[in-house]
């Protein structure tokens, strides 16, 4: 009589809900960090041209020119640029 008294009376252990898969949306969001590298990643793979500072006015207008034109390809936010 005991034993099914105590069979009765215990809890079965509810097992924990099974986790989404996460999406890219939801990556991005949880990991800024790896959305922000995987942005500068492309950049660099597009090889933006380098300023070194000793170039005049005119140099440093057609960096900047060139440097957008990147950023455009990308479809980069002006957050992320």
């Amino acid at each position: 009589i005991m034993a099914r008294r105590n069979a009765r009376n215990r809890q079965p252990t509810p097992s924990p809900p099974p986790s989404p898969s996460p999406s890219l949306p939801h990556q991005q969001a949880s990991n800024p960090a790896g959305a922000h590298l995987k942005i500068v990643l492309q950049f660099r793979s597009l090889t933006p041209p380098e300023f070194h500072g000793t170039e005049g006015p005119e140099a440093v207008a057609e960096w900047i020119r060139q440097l957008e034109q990147n950023f455009d390809l990308l479809q980069c936010s002006d957050e992320q640029k």
